[in-house]
């Protein structure tokens, strides 16, 4: 807290709005598609993701996946393509526990 007993931009309100602006681009990609999302957010999600074959509930190391998001609340179809993940841009966001 600042002098004046308020908290500083960079304290505690800095913590509660990035989690409010996560909360909300977790609520706002649900039913939306891959391509209309920016390609810096695109990137973004991609460095936390989990690959898992929907067949076997494994992890993807090839082919068809579901890729999950880390410390998100939503899916979406891929694949892995020499060790790439591939996203088509149609994809759509979808919540694994709706």
């Amino acid at each position: 807290m600042g002098r004046n007993g308020k908290a500083r931009e960079c304290g505690c309100n800095a913590v509660i709005k990035f989690i409010n602006e996560k909360e909300d681009i977790m609520k706002n990609l649900t039913g939306k598609k891959w391509g209309e999302i920016s390609e810096i957010l695109q990137q973004r999600l991609l460095v936390t993701t989990n690959c898992i074959d929907g067949r076997t509930g494994n992890r993807a190391v090839d082919g068809e996946c579901i890729v999950d998001f880390e410390g998100c609340v939503f899916s979406i179809a891929g694949e892995i393509v020499d060790s790439e993940i591939v996203i088509d841009p149609n994809s759509e966001f979808y919540n694994p526990g709706e």
